[in-house]
């Protein structure tokens, strides 16, 4: 464990990146990367396809390892967080995801064994309920959801470990308006009780409705930062 003492300014931080280079088979994904994100923000990053922006989400919860620069989560560097814990603190909302063809119920179940916890039904009919779906849902098997109802069970599963972070990697991908609408309003809804979202978009337009500001992403580097309209007009995020 590092002796070192963090600054206040760190203590004030979710994530912090400096200096974040990762270079596989010395190609270029990210370069030296600087980004705070504070505590109960709602932060969109955007970028075209290859941009380094997934690659980004995984070097803070350690599925990548940097090859150069630093990483800290709630004020503390990764490398002094029990991978299992950092992992439960700033979890992920992968943008594809793999559900095996059995009850919604069993992927609650599943998903709170894992945890440690109890299956609490009463709990888990709360949270569908917020996010407009029926109890019945917990009977019907994932092979027969929409992608939308799919990408909110997926999202409550990641919500049922309590995380202080989510690392949402577009996660409104390929869903209808009404769906995408739903999915923002659940990552809303977890920044006002003081958590913090980054949020790899490919819609800067439904983004701009929840946070104003963002960081454009080009070619590995973080090019620009301010008003998410602004950046979706560059050229580098056009081309």
């Amino acid at each position: 464990m590092s002796n070192q003492t963090t600054s206040n300014q760190d203590n004030k931080s979710a994530i912090k990146l400096s200096a974040v280079s990762f270079k596989p088979n010395g190609i270029d994904v990210l370069r030296n990367i600087n980004l705070t994100v504070e505590r109960g923000e709602l932060f969109p990053i955007i970028g075209r396809t290859g941009s380094g922006k997934s690659t980004l989400l995984r070097m803070i919860n350690r599925l990548s390892d940097a090859d150069s620069g630093t990483v800290s989560v709630l004020g503390k560097d990764i490398n002094d967080w029990h991978v299992q814990l950092l992992r439960r603190t700033a979890c992920m909302i992968p943008q594809s995801f793999a559900l095996p063809n059995v009850k919604v119920e069993e992927i609650f179940k599943y998903a709170s064994n894992i945890l440690g916890k109890s299956y609490n039904e009463d709990k888990v009919k709360e949270m569908l309920e917020r996010v407009e779906l029926p109890a019945d849902i917990l009977e019907k098997k994932t092979g027969s959801l929409s992608g939308g109802e799919k990408q909110r069970i997926v999202t409550l599963r990641t919500l049922l470990a309590q995380p202080q972070i989510l690392l949402a990697d577009e996660p409104t991908a390929n869903l209808d308006p009404a769906s995408s609408r739903i999915v923002a309003n659940i990552m809303q809804s977890f920044v006002t009780e003081g958590k913090t979202v980054i949020w790899i978009t490919h819609d800067p337009t439904l983004a701009s409705k929840y946070s104003k500001n963002g960081v454009l992403i080009h070619k590995g580097r973080i090019i620009a930062s301010g008003d998410l309209n602004d950046l979706s007009q560059r050229e580098e995020y056009q081309e």
